[in-house]
């Protein structure tokens, strides 16, 4: 038995074998690092001193389709146009510090993932849409609630991010130009690193501009075509828009990245940048979800994919 045992594993196609389990285990491995494992680095709790609303207090209305007290107005209204759904939020706050960010499972790190709406709910807030899934590559600058999580530098083709500053004023940035700290020390208190900006002093980037601004070594790293879309603008100081496009159903569309500018730019946007879309695009109001996210495999509208982040008001 030993020798056939030894004569077996002297036969070269074996050692193939094992030479080629050992590379697949190595790949899938890779691939469960990439997409699956989980990797905290924080775990983040919510800011005591961060001003919070009261929806008991005197002077709060609130419908199905807005809320309004002394220091936030938000109201959502949903456009159907040209076979295509899309929602708009027009927000103004008395101060940025109401704008916030929140990670799924309050964890920072890699793979960690959590729906729109149940981190919505847990830091009750009136309105969220969904981040940029920084959890998803893990690369890049993210700044969230004034604290800094994680600054690498990314290709050029990747690295142009939106920043918020303390004031309130939205504008593009390029990571690696300055240090996480440095960003900090310039004031900004939130960072969305998904891109590309759509919308630049009141101007929507022409199509020629927007696929340079996504083609990375070659290839696009955003999909230009009709899908769900999310994407955030300015209009003026303290004054936003969150708009969530609908897609990938029979009812709506969605919208390729260069109509998504123009629309930004219809809006009254002075600045305006795309967020992550797709299955990601969610829109949570007053306790509900108001769009139609598709996600699940095979797709299923109105499912809600898990994802790694969210901006709300609260």
């Amino acid at each position: 038995m030993c020798k056939a045992l030894s004569n077996f594993f002297t036969k070269p196609r074996i050692y193939a074998f094992f030479a080629a389990a050992a590379i697949t285990a190595a790949f899938v491995l890779t691939l469960m690092d990439a997409f699956v494992f989980e990797k905290v680095i924080a775990a983040v709790e919510e800011d005591p001193s961060a001003l919070t609303t009261d929806p008991e207090a005197d002077g709060v209305v609130i419908t199905d389709r807005s809320y309004k007290d002394k220091n936030i107005s938000i109201e959502v209204i949903t456009y159907h146009e040209n076979g295509v759904i899309y929602h708009v939020a027009e927000i103004k706050l008395a101060s940025i510090e109401y704008l916030k960010s929140a990670f799924a499972k309050d964890k920072v790190g890699k793979n960690i993932v959590e729906t729109a709406s149940s981190m919505a709910e847990r830091r009750g807030a009136i309105f969220a849409v969904n981040g940029d899934y920084y959890g998803f590559r893990y690369q890049g600058l993210v700044i969230r609630n004034g604290s800094l999580y994680l600054s690498t530098k990314r290709p050029p083709e990747w690295n142009e991010v939106l920043a918020i500053n303390r004031n309130g004023d939205m504008f593009i940035i390029r990571e690696g130009e300055k240090t996480g700290k440095q960003y900090i020390e310039d004031g900004i208190i939130h960072t969305m690193s998904f891109g590309p900006a759509l919308v630049l002093d009141g101007k929507a980037l022409k199509s020629a501009e927007l696929t340079r601004r996504i083609t990375v070594r070659g290839e696009q790293s955003v999909s230009p075509v009709k899908n769900p879309r999310t994407a955030v603008g300015q209009v003026g100081p303290l004054h936003y828009l969150f708009v969530v496009i609908d897609g990938r159903t029979d009812q709506s569309s969605g919208m390729t990245l260069n109509e998504t500018a123009k629309l930004m730019e219809r809006l009254g946007c002075t600045i305006a940048y795309n967020s992550d879309g797709g299955s990601s695009s969610t829109m949570y109001l007053n306790g509900k979800v108001i769009n139609t996210p598709v996600a699940g495999d095979p797709p299923v509208a109105g499912k809600e994919r898990e994802i790694s982040d969210i901006f709300y008001i609260s």
